[in-house]
């Protein structure tokens, strides 16, 4: 089992959060990139690419590449802690395979779903288990990072 951190959407994170809670899913943006089960994303470059040509205009789009090849590589067992900047919200297992849902976007183009409910698990106090951090070679700036 791996724990994951998934920061809320950067403009509205505590609609994102209620979404989450409600819809029993996470999701994640940056959708216009296509589904990731679409052979075209076989590596890493191919994330960050398809992040350059569908996003010219995002400042961010290079955060996005790591955040996608991670949220494709979640496995169902998995935790995640849901965050909103230094604020961690609850944490959910996920508990659905990776899903591209054009048709039940919550907002904008967060069309990378995963199905998620939340446990019983303290968000603060498994952030503190994994040693505050995210793994080394991840960086707290992505949406998805693995922990500790």
């Amino acid at each position: 089992m791996t724990i994951w951190r998934i920061m809320a959407h950067h403009e509205n994170p505590d609609r994102m959060i209620e979404w989450s809670k409600k819809a029993g899913r996470i999701a994640v943006g940056w959708g216009r990139v296509g589904d990731l089960r679409l052979p075209k994303f076989a590596t890493y470059d191919d994330f960050r690419e398809a992040l350059k040509k569908n996003y010219p205009e995002h400042p961010n789009r290079m955060q996005g590449g790591p955040s996608l090849w991670n949220f494709w590589h979640m496995e169902i067992g998995d935790l995640a802690i849901i965050s909103s900047g230094w604020r961690r919200s609850h944490v959910v297992e996920i508990v659905g395979d990776y899903q591209w849902e054009k048709q039940r976007s919550w907002f904008g183009d967060y069309w990378h779903q995963r199905a998620a409910v939340v446990t019983e698990h303290v968000a603060n106090e498994l952030w503190s288990r994994v040693g505050c951090s995210v793994a080394k070679g991840e960086n707290v700036r992505w949406t998805v990072a693995r922990c500790k």
